[in-house]
């Protein structure tokens, strides 16, 4: 269905509800946004490598810390060339619904990946040593929550992501080449503390400028 004519449905289901039960317009509301949302994540999923999704490009993190070899000794690690796999995988997370909030309707929905893998080349300096090699991983469950605004105009309709926002994380699982031993749990930790500071919000950043770009062409 054109997207124009399909938010419109949604629009009148809404605010023609009158002579339907609760039940008749809730079910007929979720079909027609939850197709709008796939519409959406399909756009996202397709031209992903376009989007700079497929792979997303990682940014460089440098960390210091701290390890206990019989005495505590202060090293830091540098990570770089990151890359993240699976945006593809992308896919509706559940039923979205639909609102009508003064002149315009709200979408609310999630989003999750079915499966988000990473990879980094890393550098180690403890003791005057370097250990090196690649750090690759998953993160899990990773959802997000998205509002889009839908406001009818004169010749159509003017569509906006209006919220959007980390609603859930899971687990990163983490996995080096090359490192001794005996850092390993560090150099894991430094990673870990280092996605959930800096890198996930990177990658919810990036996916943001994709699903608004998807927004905007889908409408043309």
């Amino acid at each position: 269905m054109n997207t124009l004519l399909l938010l419109s449905a949604i629009i009148l289901t809404i605010s023609g509800s009158d002579g339907l039960s609760v039940r008749q317009t809730r079910a007929s509301v979720n079909v027609n946004v939850n197709d709008y949302v796939d519409t959406l994540v399909y756009k996202v999923r397709f031209d992903a490598a376009r989007l700079g999704l497929a792979p997303m490009t990682l940014p460089d993190v440098n960390r210091t810390f701290d390890v206990t070899l019989i005495t505590d000794f202060h090293g830091g690690l540098a990570m770089t060339q990151g890359q993240l796999t699976g945006a593809t995988t992308m896919f509706r997370d559940g039923d979205a619904s639909a609102e009508i909030q003064g002149t315009s309707e709200i979408i609310f929905t999630h989003i999750g990946f079915k499966q988000l893998d990473y990879e980094y080349k890393y550098v180690a300096s403890i003791m005057n040593m370097g250990p090196s090699g690649m750090c690759r991983g998953s993160i899990t469950d990773i959802v997000l929550s998205l509002e889009i605004s839908v406001e009818a105009t004169g010749g159509g309709a003017a569509i906006h992501l209006t919220n959007f926002q980390i609603s859930h994380t899971g687990g990163l699982t983490v996995h080096l080449d090359g490192a001794l031993e005996v850092i390993t749990d560090a150099i894991s930790d430094v990673i870990t503390f280092a996605f959930k500071d800096v890198i996930i919000a990177f990658v919810s950043g990036e996916i943001k400028k994709a699903v608004e770009t998807a927004i905007i062409d889908i409408q043309q």
